[in-house]
């Protein structure tokens, strides 16, 4: 039984080693790749690990019991767990913002309704700013909250863009200093465009 104990705290030891090396606790452009399919693949790699552990756990009690035996709480375990529910989370948190701004990116800056755009891009930052003290130390967290903050920071310019006063010598002006030339009475003048 010692054996099969110690064969199974090693088997856990390596699976918080793997998970502390590949789990997604960063942004990569290979991790979103495909709405973070790659990000919530892992994830899922490791709550099916973390299940087969648990049920080999389980599965040890009846020989415990036999040579009477106290079971052994696996800190390690129950760390890659909790962990691992936190980046689904975290990156649930994510693609509910990537979706927000892929709707955006594709409107044209004419129909764009920013009063929305800031309600929705507040529901996400508070569900980011909700997160744990040991969560937000995690790189994925920083990139996240750069992105809404960068965004809402940038929506009281594209209010001042959107305004009645804004004429063409104003865009002309603007065509000058950005050194790009648009037109924004097209449809292609898009969210994406702007920023």
């Amino acid at each position: 039984m010692d054996e099969l104990i110690d064969e199974y705290k090693s088997e856990v030891t390596e699976n918080r080693e793997n998970f502390k090396k590949l789990a997604p606790f960063a942004i990569t452009k290979e991790l979103e790749a495909e709405n973070n399919k790659k990000a919530f693949d892992l994830i899922q790699q490791y709550q099916r690990e973390c299940k087969n552990l648990r049920q080999q756990e389980e599965d040890m009690q009846f020989g415990l019991e036999i040579f009477n035996m106290e079971p052994t709480n696996y800190v390690d375990l129950a760390l890659v767990e909790k962990e691992n529910a936190s980046l689904l989370n975290i990156w649930s948190i994510k693609q509910e913002w990537d979706h927000e701004w892929d709707r955006w990116k594709v409107m044209n800056f004419k129909d764009v309704d920013t009063r929305d755009m800031e309600e929705r891009a507040s529901e996400v930052l508070f569900k980011a700013e909700g997160l744990t003290k040991e969560e937000k130390k995690w790189k994925v967290y920083d990139v996240i909250n750069e992105r809404i903050y960068t965004f809402m920071n940038t929506l009281p310019l594209i209010n001042a863009l959107r305004d009645e006063s804004m004429r063409d010598r104003h865009w002309k002006e603007l065509r000058i200093e950005v050194k790009e030339d648009f037109d924004e009475e097209s449809p292609e003048f898009t969210m994406e465009r702007v920023f």
